[in-house]
């Protein structure tokens, strides 16, 4: 007989051990499935018993479930099965997730999934161990085709894996507001200093604009006592010594291009219209920003809205 250590760990994994030792002899009558009585940890009776058993063992199949695949005491047995079968047969079957989804000591044994496909690799593993008394492939397919309806039902069976409800502590619960707070801070103080940003670069907006609009008009002041156009007006007070000390006349026609160029599409009342338009939208940016920083008034202060 062909000795087969089954391990498990916790409820839902023994009903798998259980399911497998008895469905296993009906599949290949020379195997010899064994499992401990009692869950994993029962003291030195129950490593006693194992050592012997271990040494007498040919396959070892590690029943596998999501809770228990870190379980300290399953990894132990995998380990001892490992280290006593010379020629390391060692099958994970795991339940309700994919071998992918195995982490740690375990992925160093190939596994499979406890399903059709996953269980015949298993069964073909074991035949292999059998040396003459092997089945034939075929007809070992024909075999589980027959008895794994059969384990399939012990499987569905099963029920589901508890819910686990995680409670954090208050410390834990503490330091997650205290990094949220800090975060918060950090990005209020952000959006601050872009405001503040904005405000200086609108402030020297709106002073270029009131200067620029105070030239345009004293430009267009000047047309109309001349009752010339406003290129000429501009030329005259550009050039004149009393308006503007203007060191060569090369930069006088500089200056008298530029105001050109501003005095002509536009005039002191859309200037006047611009410049007041981004103040308005400077002072709506502020009380925004303040409106932020103002924590909000309790329901308690507040009063109730009328019905």
């Amino acid at each position: 007989m062909l000795q087969v250590f089954i391990s498990w760990s916790g409820e839902r994994s023994k009903l798998l051990a259980e399911s497998l030792r008895a469905w296993l002899p009906k599949v290949i009558q020379t195997l010899n499935p064994w499992m401990s009585s009692q869950d994993i940890g029962a003291g030195a009776r129950w490593l006693s018993e194992v050592s012997a058993i271990l040494n007498k063992t040919n396959i070892g199949i590690i029943c596998i479930t999501p809770e228990n695949q870190h379980n300290p005491w399953l990894l132990f047995e995998a380990g001892a099965l490992s280290k006593t079968i010379e020629q390391t047969c060692v099958c994970p079957l795991v339940f309700e997730m994919t071998p992918g989804q195995i982490d740690g000591p375990l992925t160093q044994f190939q596994a499979n999934s406890l399903d059709r496909t996953g269980i015949g690799m298993v069964l073909s593993t074991i035949n292999a161990q059998l040396g003459e008394r092997r089945i034939e492939p075929q007809q070992l397919e024909e075999i589980v085709d027959v008895w794994w309806p059969k384990l399939k039902e012990k499987l569905l069976a099963i029920p589901s894996a508890p819910t686990v409800k995680v409670v954090r502590s208050a410390t834990d619960q503490l330091e997650e507001i205290l990094t949220l707070s800090r975060e918060q801070l950090r990005r209020e103080n952000i959006r601050l200093e872009a405001s503040k940003e904005r405000d200086v670069k609108l402030d020297s907006m709106i002073d270029f604009l009131e200067k620029a609009g105070s030239a345009v008009g004293m430009l267009q002041g000047q047309a109309g006592k001349m009752q010339v156009s406003m290129p000429k007006a501009t030329e005259s007070v550009v050039f004149s010594q009393n308006e503007l000390d203007i060191p060569t006349r090369t930069q006088g026609t500089e200056i008298t291009e530029a105001l050109n160029s501003v005095a002509n599409p536009l005039d002191a009342t859309a200037f006047q219209q611009v410049t007041e338009l981004i103040r308005g939208m400077q002072e709506m940016d502020k009380l925004r920003t303040k409106n932020m920083l103002t924590p909000p008034k309790s329901k308690e202060s507040g009063n109730s809205p009328e019905v």
